[in-house]
């Protein structure tokens, strides 16, 4: 549709194992999530957004205790 934009994200994790719970949102100028996901499995990953014409953010969040030493 006119004024809408598609964007392709390449999610791409070295392990092979998926993101294990980390999540990504598209988040748009007024604060409304316009596209979330996440790569459940594998190395690679293909996703496609349909996102109006404007300006965004790209957020991660990593599940709680992600990336905290246990020693």
């Amino acid at each position: 549709p006119g004024g809408e934009f598609i964007y392709r994200l390449n999610l791409q994790d070295s392990g092979g194992d998926g993101w294990e719970g980390t999540t990504y949102q598209i988040v748009g100028a007024d604060a409304s999530v316009a596209a979330s996901g996440t790569l459940s499995d594998g190395g690679s990953g293909l996703e496609y957004v349909c996102l109006p014409d404007g300006s965004y953010e790209l957020e991660f969040t990593a599940p709680a205790g992600w990336g905290d030493d246990a020693d």
